[in-house]
């Protein structure tokens, strides 16, 4: 946040001092080289990127997000086991193992397994245990097999191309991507990690292709974006490396705030209501910088303040009229003022121009939820999740546009996948916009 907002110097001297502390941390090093660069130290900024690419060749797993997923955090089975079929959650932080011996866990799977041998899920659960254990030949061994039960299996896929990786057999771990790929061909975690996988094998052509694609897939790849960077860096493109790290680094919501909580988090530190002076003494001196009202309108939004946040949204698309990601949360912000129609015009030339944006659909989506529209909610929610079947919150939402037309069996189905895809999330979110879909459909009289 200091670099975005202007203070590099302060910026500089916070990831000093943690780069001190880890200096094999590759992340520190990437907003090092951004900071540097925006102080016109370019010689310095180049040979952060070089350090930052050093780190990757070496250990590519390190700039995959740092810990296991939570569908992948091992509880300890319940007595029927996981239904047939059940999908993890795609995303999340991990949670903490199930409480007691870990090996009396790994014992409890094992008889699961035993009792049902056909479930990959088990296999899938039992080889992430192993894994956090350092029990890496054993989890790879029931990771094959769950894979050999399930071949478009991806979260089994990738937490196999994730030991490949981290024991350096670049080739194998590109051998489980590809038949993954081939079923899943738009789904950008697939496209970073085979990436990696290029950069670890030396061929940087593939991945920068592989990056590109994730990126494309979903702009907000903050990890994608930086390793694109570095790989420009490493084909002697520095100007799009330095641009690619700064997408990446302004778009992530994974950065460690134990690394960057100095340099990326001050409202820990000082409160949000001073990040947003910061920012708005930040536009007194650079007024044309679109990007800096986007940041302005992200930390009013997240405070509460929504019309503070269309006001700087605006402002944004006064600069830059094809601005998506300021259309975005120009959205987002009017659906929190509740103003659907106004949204719903935010979104329109977003869609126009982005149609294969999951997220610009689901806005759409929660617009007509809110504006009494279900029929149109539906349409705009199931393209949403016609690209990305892994949103629970979408399917949710769905849920409640089926109920909103008197669909209630159908609605159940889909609650049932939001909470099988985010138990944590899916069904607690966005509850004032249900209350109006609610208030939508009684007044309808359905």
């Amino acid at each position: 946040m200091l670099e975005r907002s202007g203070q590099f110097a302060e910026a500089v001297a916070d990831l000093e001092a943690a780069r001190r502390d880890d200096p094999r941390h590759g992340e520190s090093f990437l907003l090092l080289a951004a900071c540097r660069a925006s102080l016109g130290d370019g010689a310095r900024a180049v040979a952060a990127l070089a350090r930052a690419l050093e780190l990757l060749v070496a250990a590519p797993v390190a700039y995959a997000p740092p810990r296991l997923p939570a569908w992948a955090s091992p509880p300890r089975p319940r007595a029927d086991g996981p239904p047939r079929g059940t999908p993890p959650a795609a995303d999340g932080a991990a949670t903490a193992p199930a409480a007691g011996d870990p090996r009396a866990v790994v014992a409890d799977l094992m008889r699961e397994i035993a009792a049902r041998p056909s479930f990959p899920d088990l296999r899938c659960r039992l080889a992430a245990l192993l894994i956090e254990t350092g029990r890496t030949t054993e989890a790879l061994a029931q990771l094959d097999q769950a894979l050999d039960l399930h071949p478009g299996y991806r979260e089994a896929g990738l937490l196999a191309v994730r030991i490949r990786l981290a024991r350096g057999e670049a080739k194998a771990a590109a051998g489980h991507l590809a038949p993954l790929l081939q079923r899943h061909p738009d789904f950008p975690d697939l496209h970073f990690w085979a990436g990696l996988a290029a950069v670890a094998s030396g061929e940087l052509a593939a991945a920068k292709d592989a990056l590109e694609r994730a990126v494309a897939l979903n702009r907000s790849f903050g990890r994608a974006h930086r390793v694109l960077g570095l790989v420009h860096h490493a084909l002697g493109r520095h100007e799009p490396a330095l641009r690619a790290v700064r997408r990446g680094l302004s778009r992530d919501r994974e950065i460690p705030a134990t690394v960057f909580a100095p340099a990326l988090d001050p409202a820990a530190r000082v409160g949000a209501q001073a990040v947003e002076r910061g920012l708005e003494r930040a536009l007194a001196v650079q007024p044309a910088y679109a990007d800096l009202h986007l940041a302005l309108a992200r930390v009013r939004r997240g405070r509460g303040d929504a019309d503070g946040a269309v006001t700087a949204c605006r402002a944004a698309l006064a600069l830059s009229a094809g601005h998506a990601e300021a259309a975005l949360e120009l959205a987002a912000a009017e659906l929190d003022r509740g103003q659907p129609s106004g949204a719903e015009a935010a979104l329109a030339d977003v869609l126009r121009r982005h149609p294969g944006w999951a997220d610009a659909h689901v806005l759409l989506g929660r617009s007509r939820l809110v504006a009494g529209d279900p029929a149109g909610a539906e349409r705009a929610l199931r393209a949403a999740l016609e690209l990305r079947p892994d949103l629970g919150a979408a399917r949710a939402d769905l849920g409640w546009a089926l109920r909103a037309q008197a669909r209630p069996r159908d609605a159940d189905a889909e609650f049932a996948r939001a909470l099988a895809l985010d138990p944590a999330r899916a069904l607690p979110r966005r509850r004032l916009l249900w209350r109006e879909a609610a208030r939508a459909a009684s007044a309808s009289g359905r």
